[in-house]
């Protein structure tokens, strides 16, 4: 294990956001993740990449899209309180989510779509379906029978698309409804 999980999920979130782009495209980001985290070597690779380096990540890749003129992305954090139905309802219309998963080991992969039987997440090893009923908040013990993910740590990513005039102005309108 080389602790690089991170980068690793960053660029397979890109390949599920923007899928039709080239592999230099993926390569790219994917250095410039490495590099940004080069402070952190060589213990990174032995202790893993955090919830706080997985956001630097995600500027690092959000500010090398604005440079080829890509749509940028945007995320954000689960909410503390949030149960798995909320995690599972996150990641729909466009949007992926960074789970962290606690077994064997903690892992960041990239749930990318649900069903009423499994979540299908892309990980370095390819797609993966992991049944649903076997994904469990953790708390602190895991066991070999479920997936454990930690609450605390859920990242949810989109592609930040310009709206379109008719939404752009009717938000305008409803901002102006409501400051009255």
């Amino acid at each position: 294990m080389d602790g690089l999980c991170g980068p690793y999920a960053i660029v397979n979130m890109l390949k599920v956001l923007y899928p039709d782009r080239n592999e230099q495209f993926y390569t790219t980001v994917f250095q410039n993740c490495i590099r940004s985290l080069t402070p952190k070597m060589p213990d990174i690779f032995w202790e893993g990449t955090t919830i706080d380096d997985l956001i630097v990540l995600l500027g690092v890749a959000n500010h090398t899209l604005k440079g080829m003129s890509e749509l940028p992305i945007k995320w954000s954090l689960l909410k503390k309180q949030a149960t798995l139905e909320d995690v599972f309802a996150s990641f729909k219309d466009g949007k992926v989510a960074f789970l962290s998963v606690m077994h064997p080991f903690q892992h960041w992969t990239v749930a990318t779509s649900v069903t009423s039987k499994n979540v299908i997440v892309v990980d370095s090893d390819g797609i993966v379906s992991i049944k649903r009923k076997r994904i469990v908040p953790y708390q602190g013990t895991i066991d070999e029978e479920n997936t454990f993910i930690d609450m605390k740590e859920m990242v949810v990513v989109e592609v930040d698309r310009p709206k379109s005039r008719s939404q752009a102005k009717s938000s305008v309108a409803k901002k102006a409804r409501n400051s009255r």
